[in-house]
Parts: C-alpha cells; sequence; structure tokens
C-alpha cells in the first residue's frame, strides 16, 4: 500500500474508488485491467482479503503505484484521507452498489457498471426493473457493455440519459494476427493436445447451465469428426456433465477440454482457430466475441451483448437469433467454415483496447465529478 502521504496528497484532488473483487471469486482478469487502464495517482482499488486470488493482482495494482484497500477499511480511509473531498464510486455489479450507497455522502457520485445480468432469462426482466426502481435516485451513470445489454436491461422504457456504452478492452496480443506454435499447458500445467492447424472451432466460456454447452454439442455432433475439432476452454459447475455428453454423443476425440488458460495460450488457440462460435441467450458485453473478432477470426453467433456492433453476416460471420434451433446454429456453422478462412477487421478493431475504455471512462469520470453538487 501507498504511504499516508501519497494518499494525503491524492486527497486534494478528490478520489475515485474502484471495487475491483468479484463475491466469491477476489479480482477477476477484467476487473484487473480495467482499474489498471484508468489507473491514476487518485485512485483507490477496493479488495476483499477474504479470497486469496487477489493476491497476484493486487501485486500488480502495487507495481502500477495504485492504492489498495480491504472494502474493511475503505470507511477509514475516506474520513481520514478524504473528509470533505468529492469521491467518485466505481461499482462493478450491484453488491458493490449496496455497499457504496450505505457509505456515500452527499457530494460524491456513483457509477455502476451493469455486469450481474443476464437479460436471456425471463425473470430477469423483473430483476432489471426493480433493480432500477430501487436505484434509480442513486446512481448517477448507468454503465453498460454494449447496446444490447442496455437495451435488453432497460426494457421496460427508454434508456435514461443519465446511461452510456462502454465496451471492455482487449490485450495488446488479441490486435496481433501471428501466433507462437509449440506445447500449450492450461494453467494447472497440463499438456493441451492437438493444437494444429485442421478445422478448428472453439467457444470461450465458463461451464455454467447460461452458456448452454449442451446446445453448441448437440448442434456440431454431425460435424465433429474427422480434422474437425471443437476446443471448449475455460471450467465452471457443470463441466462434468458436459464431458459425460460429449462421451454419448461419440464425439469425445473431437471434443478438448483445455480447462481455464491464460490469455497467451487463447491467443495461441485462436491463432490457429478456423471459427470461433457464441451459444449463450445473453451477455453482458462478450469476451468470447471480441478476443476472436480482434484476431480476425470468424464468428458464429446469437445475438448477444456486442455481436450485432462487430459481426456481419457474410463479410466475417453470422448473427442468429438467441432461440436459434440446433439445425440453424449448425447450418450457419458448415457455411461459416466453408466461406471463410481468416477475415480483416482490422478498420475498427482498434477501438476494443483497453487504453480506449481507460480514457472513454476516465472522460466520464471527470463529467461526473464536474456536476453541480445537490
Amino acid at each position: 500500500m501507498q504511504s499516508r502521504d501519497c494518499q494525503n496528497r491524492d486527497a486534494e484532488e478528490g478520489a475515485h474508488v474502484f471495487y475491483a473483487y468479484v463475491k466469491s471469486l477476489g479480482i477477476n482478469e477484467h476487473t484487473f485491467n480495467m482499474a489498471r487502464s484508468i489507473g491514476s495517482s487518485n485512485i483507490i482499488v477496493v479488495y476483499d482479503k477474504m479470497y486469496g486470488k487477489n493476491c497476484p493482482y493486487i501485486e500488480g495494482f502495487r507495481k502500477s503505484k495504485i492504492v489498495c484497500v480491504d472494502k474493511t477499511e475503505l470507511i477509514d480511509i475516506i474520513n481520514s484521507d478524504y473528509k470533505n473531498i468529492p469521491i467518485l464510486f466505481q461499482c462493478n455489479g450491484f453488491s458493490h452498489l449496496r455497499h457504496a450507497k450505505h457509505i456515500r455522502r452527499p457530494y460524491d457520485k456513483i457509477m455502476l457498471s451493469v455486469h450481474c445480468y443476464w437479460g436471456g432469462l425471463w425473470y430477469e426482466r423483473g430483476v432489471s426493473l426493480l433493480t432500477y426502481l430501487y436505484y434509480a435516485n442513486t446512481v448517477d451513470l448507468w454503465h453498460f457493455m454494449s447496446k444490447r445489454s442496455k437495451e435488453e436491461y432497460f426494457w421496460f422504457r427508454r434508456a435514461p440519459l443519465n446511461s452510456c456504452v462502454l465496451p471492455l478492452g482487449v490485450e495488446g496480443m488479441f490486435m496481433e494476427r501471428k501466433t507462437r506454435d509449440g506445447e500449450k499447458r492450461d494453467v494447472a500445467g497440463n499438456k493441451i493436445e492437438h493444437i494444429n492447424r485442421t478445422e478448428n472451432i472453439v467457444y470461450i466460456a465458463r461451464f455454467e447451465p447460461w452458456k448452454r454447452h449442451a446446445f453448441l454439442l448437440k448442434s456440431l455432433a454431425p460435424i465433429l469428426k474427422g480434422n474437425v475439432r471443437l476446443y471448449l476452454l475455460g471450467d465452471g459447475s457443470i463441466r462434468n456433465n458436459i464431458e459425460h455428453l460429449v462421451e454419448r454423443l461419440g464425439v469425445g476425440d473431437n471434443v478438448i477440454f483445455t480447462g481455464n488458460v491464460d490469455r497467451s495460450t487463447v491467443h495461441s488457440i485462436l491463432g490457429n482457430a478456423r471459427l470461433a462460435v457464441t451459444v449463450s441467450p445473453s451477455e453482458t458485453f462478450g469476451w468470447c466475441l471480441l478476443e476472436p473478432y480482434c484476431m480476425d477470426v470468424p464468428l458464429v453467433t446469437t445475438n448477444v451483448g456486442i455481436a450485432g456492433e462487430i459481426v456481419q453476416d457474410y463479410r466475417n460471420g453470422f448473427v442468429l437469433h438467441p432461440k436459434c434451433s440446433k439445425k440453424e446454429f449448425c447450418e450457419k456453422v458448415v457455411l461459416a467454415l466453408k466461406l471463410f478462412d481468416k477475415v480483416d477487421n482490422s478498420p475498427a478493431k482498434q477501438l476494443y483496447t483497453w487504453d480506449n475504455f481507460g480514457r472513454n471512462m476516465a472522460r466520464c469520470y471527470e463529467s461526473l465529478m464536474s456536476m453541480p453538487q445537490p
């Protein structure tokens, strides 16, 4: 942690409190990159020391000279170093918002990034209505990751003026087409087999029910033979069930489970991919879309998250209705394998960098903090 003298100097300019932890998981990669891209001398990153997974990211923040405090220490820091100084609370989800609402002062501002929301599920329509009604007077700026997630959340009314769309960023390596060949391993050190240039199809998603791995496997089972392979990147609660399904479908030789892998391995796998797919009914943003897009890999995806903004039919992939049939999805995958090898997304993909995200967020911060106090 930075020294108290340094914090006091920062206090003279106000502060941005950035909630970087995810409930039960600690700090994850995209919230780490969000905070680091915005990082300045007056940003305070809030973590939860109960979760050990915070540790490598905490070190990363400290190397960048960003102040890190446990959430239990935040009130004391505010009262001692930022008394009567305006603070902007950057909340990444509703659990953070509840904490910020409890400790904010009349002259503080709150910006909420809506992460924990799956608009494709029917009951979430009610959740979006209730959370908006409850927090409408608390949130100064509603931040969404894509136009579609904003439209899904505000299904019951026109989106208010204090809302914005700022997509997350992608690391620089995903702007590069070339990838290094060689042996690849998952985060546990296990070797990943078969990374060679065949008809590789890639799906990047946690193994959770709403990611619809079963739908994907049943859709593609007729073509998962010969040199057509499906890479399933990630881990999660239903992975064992999906592994059993793969065996029942008789496609075990053509489906590769990589487990959780680092970004360089994702880059390597996508560098040897013919196609990337997404089948979830809703995405607040969609790294599963943006990383392949930035590596010029064609996409076949349901119309979720940022899909409608980056994918154009017959140019760099296909966008289907979230409730499309298995037959429709398989037909589009087969057509994409015939039509596309690599595509060229270079005119637009530079928009989706962490540097751009940081600049956009900084402008939002400045605008909010310059608003007159109530």
